[in-house]
């Protein structure tokens, strides 16, 4: 047994322990199950996913979604992967609903009901009439797109990849299935997005990019949009796949296409948010090369037996990319070409384009060979198979398996929530009950506190200690109370405790006032009134500390709530005169020691801030300049405390000393 059989055997096993778990729980308590509606909805909800992902897991598929704006040629990526010419690309508006393309040994259309256009089952019909019908419904699908859901379409028949699983690495046992999901005609087009993301979560997915529509802003708008695709994977990267198609477009002048890839990568990992880890492959590709290549031999492959080549495909082939052949560097790849063209008789309009290619001779079968399997290395789909072997490798879990469980694990989530919601609900019920006693009690309790005696303020405090108790007591109830989750039958219940817990909270906040309360309201009023004054005072006095000081006075005595203001106000007056002194000596220091302003402002910063010093280093400097320009004459002398300088007068000619006292 392989590793992937092992794996998807451990899955299964794990959900049969998991639906043995679910119903032992249903049985366990079916009384509570038959009793709810909601519970029961929920069990059998679940017990129906979890039978459907066991289902899956037996018969595994591996869903591959394509997604991408209306012009970047999904459609035909679609087609070129299966096979069959079935998803309508002749116009960038095909791209109008959900198909889905599912393996099977008959052909058959599957529409589903709609007012708007025909449904039903049509079986058997052949490629060509299923792709007129389809392109018919997405083009009225789009005329009344503003009132109506996109089409829903499921079409059977062979498929490439499930023929040759070998292409892409699928084990024997997984089968396949292609979603063509609806463009994004605008890159917030919104509707498609819900359409898109219900598909996504069970898919890898194919995100399909014009190269001629890559311009930093619209590539951030798109993957604004694939953003929400990565969501609808659950965060899953490894699920999601990007094609950078119609790379053949390039002109001489772009840069690299490896340059602009790398950059393409870093936009795509900075605007999803991607950690620098995370893997993101962008494959350059060219859907047309491989459409036309695949659909000459439909859904075989090179080395199958009657093969049945269709040469009006090969004619489209080199009649619209015959550059990349006659501009190959392998001579052999030339030679080839040019054999298989002069099998063809070439029309040209009045301008002469190419318009047509006739088959006149048929080509050797060995050149068609050479030349498809040519188209797989132009078109990269040698890269983008190798690619998908490597993911369903290594990444056989996330793909497959873990797509084919989503639904049940979220059906477990919903599950273990209705279960919890109706444990709680018992609970609460329960809970609700006891509080109430507890309540009652509370209240009884706070019917029991004494009055005090008025004049007793050891009955007070201890009236105030019970009443502050059962308030804390009080208020644990009510957040209890508030905190229960309740039903309908619980709600009134709940109410009614509340408002008593608000009625019971009002009397212990209205409990009787002793002489200690009445002292502390005096003290409030008191103190509100001499605060009024000195807001008065301030506004109306120029001399402040005076006119306080003396209205303080006035009112200082017996009132203990005043006396608490004069310290307040002989405060700052202290501090001030503490605060002249210090600047005083600093000045005088820096004025002996003929210090300039810059050294006296550094000298000050270290204790004051600069808004106290800044209006005193004028004067300052000022004053220390007079000084120096004394000492420069000789009737300037200086002792321990004074600076003194002596002048001759010009009047009595006596001298007169001036003292300048520090």
């Amino acid at each position: 047994m392989n590793t992937n059989e092992k794996k998807l055997k451990k899955a299964i096993s794990s959900l049969v322990t998991m639906k043995d778990i679910v119903d032992q729980v249903y049985n366990d308590n079916i009384n509570a199950f038959r009793g709810n509606k909601d519970l029961a909805k929920s069990y059998k909800e679940l017990a129906g996913r979890i039978s459907m992902s066991i289902e899956r897991l037996k018969k595994p598929t591996l869903s591959i979604a394509t997604v991408g704006t209306t012009s970047s040629g999904k459609s035909t990526i679609v087609n070129a992967l299966t096979g069959r010419t079935i998803a309508p690309m002749e116009s960038e508006e095909m791209s109008a609903g959900v198909l889905r393309l599912i393996p099977s040994e008959t052909k058959s259309l599957e529409i589903a009901k709609s007012a708007h256009w025909e449904y039903g089952t049509f079986s058997p019909i052949t490629d060509k009439e299923a792709y007129t019908k389809i392109e018919n419904i997405f083009e009225r699908y789009y005329r009344f797109e503003k009132n109506i859901t996109p089409p829903e379409i499921t079409v059977t028949g062979p498929l490439l990849w499930s023929k040759h699983p070998e292409l892409i690495g699928l084990p024997e046992n997984v089968a396949l299935e292609f979603i063509d999901l609806p463009g994004l005609k605008t890159l917030t087009d919104r509707k498609n997005m819900e359409v898109i993301k219900k598909h996504l979560s069970r898919s890898l997915c194919i995100i399909a990019m014009d190269y001629n529509d890559v311009d930093r802003a619209r590539i951030k708008r798109l993957l604004e949009e694939v953003k929400e695709i990565v969501k609808a994977l659950n965060g899953n990267d490894k699920s999601l796949l990007f094609l950078l198609n119609k790379v053949d477009n390039r002109a001489q002048t772009d840069k690299p296409l490896k340059k602009k890839i790398e950059s393409l990568t870093n936009e795509i990992r900075s605007n999803l948010s991607l950690k620098e880890d995370t893997e993101i492959e962008i494959i350059p590709f060219i859907a047309r090369v491989l459409y036309y290549a695949q659909s000459s031999l439909g859904d075989t492959v090179i080395g199958d037996a009657n093969i049945q080549i269709d040469y009006n495909q090969i004619g489209k082939l080199i009649n619209d990319h015959s550059n990349q052949f006659t501009s190959s560097d392998d001579p052999k790849i030339r030679e080839t070409f040019d054999r298989i063209n002069g099998c063809f008789k070439i029309s040209r309009d009045r301008y002469g384009d190419i318009v047509s290619r006739e088959l006149i001779s048929e080509p050797n079968k060995e050149d068609i060979f050479i030349l498809i399997s040519e188209c797989y290395k132009l078109s990269h789909a040698d890269w983008l198979m190798e690619e998908l072997k490597r993911r369903i490798s290594g990444s056989f879990s996330i793909i497959i398996i873990q797509p084919a469980v989503l639904d049940t694990f979220k059906a477990l989530d919903d599950f273990c929530t209705k279960i919890k919601t109706y444990i709680d609900i018992n609970k609460n019920n329960n809970l609700i009950s006891l509080l109430n006693e507890q309540l009652g009690l509370l209240k009884k309790k706070v019917q029991l506190i004494g009055c005090p005696d008025k004049d007793n303020e050891e009955e007070q405090r201890e009236s105030d200690k019970r009443f502050e108790e059962y308030g804390i007591e009080l208020e644990k109830l009510k957040q209890k109370i508030a905190e229960i989750e309740v039903d309908k039958k619980t709600t009134a219940t709940k109410d009614f405790l509340l408002r008593e817990i608000k009625e019971l909270s009002s009397k212990i906040n209205l409990r009787p006032k002793g002489k200690i309360d009445l002292r502390l309201e005096q003290i409030e009023k008191d103190t509100s009134s001499v605060i009024g004054t000195i807001l008065k005072l301030s506004k109306q006095n120029a001399l402040f500390y005076q006119a306080v000081a003396k209205f303080l006075a006035e009112e200082k005595g017996e009132n203990i709530s005043t006396n608490i203001f004069i310290p307040i106000i002989d405060v700052p007056r202290t501090v001030k005169e503490k605060l002249d002194l210090y600047i005083i000596s600093r000045i005088k220091s820096s004025l002996e020691n003929n210090e300039k302003q810059g050294e006296l402002q550094e000298k000050l910063l270290k204790d004051l801030a600069l808004p106290l010093v800044a209006p005193l280093l004028p004067s300052y400097e000022t004053t220390r300049k007079t000084f120096e320009s004394w000492k420069n004459n000789s009737s300037y002398t200086q002792n321990e405390k004074n600076f003194v300088y002596t002048s001759k007068s010009k009047v009595s000619e006596e001298n007169l000393k001036i003292c300048i006292l520090c």
